[in-house]
């Protein structure tokens, strides 16, 4: 099986998609290289890409407020998705990406994918359930880091 499609198969977003539309994504995506330390999107730069890391790890940070400073939200690694707000509409993001390695990734404009799923509202479905789920584990883990931090030091 070609290494590229065996990516998207790992990735939990596109799992259940059915091969011909797995092709079709990969038909519609471009390979991308980043160096350590190389941004691959800004906190609130307006875009729409869909990142698939392929190889190496990716930190994403949000900006603190009035502070000249990051937290980091979390560090994604081979067969994670990011920037997949993109797949539901183009708009600033809301955290910056950097590789922390050398990392490869599949990337599509949001708006690509967004045709493949109105060209067939079945796979639409399917991913849009997938990218639900995905967003709901990430809330609940962002939730537990937020009482964590806030509750550090309470008796609570």
């Amino acid at each position: 099986m070609n290494p590229t499609l065996e990516s998207l198969k790992s990735c939990a977003l596109f799992r259940p998609l059915p091969e011909a539309t797995l092709q079709a994504l990969l038909d519609c995506s471009e390979q991308r290289n980043y160096l350590p330390d190389e941004t691959l999107f800004i906190e609130t730069a307006e875009e729409e890409d869909v990142y698939l890391i392929t190889d190496g790890s990716v930190e994403i940070d949000i900006s603190l407020g009035n502070q000249d400073a990051s937290y980091e939200i979390v560090t994604l690694g081979a067969g994670e998705i990011l920037g997949e707000m993109g797949i539901i509409h183009a708009g600033p993001r809301s955290a910056t990406a950097t590789a922390r390695t050398e990392v490869t990734a599949l990337v599509w404009p949001g708006s690509a994918i967004r045709e493949i799923c109105e060209a067939n509202p079945e796979v639409g479905y399917l991913l849009m359930s997938e990218l639900a789920k995905n967003l709901w584990a990430r809330l609940i883990k962002w939730n537990d880091r937020v009482l964590d931090s806030v509750s550090w030091g309470m008796d609570l």
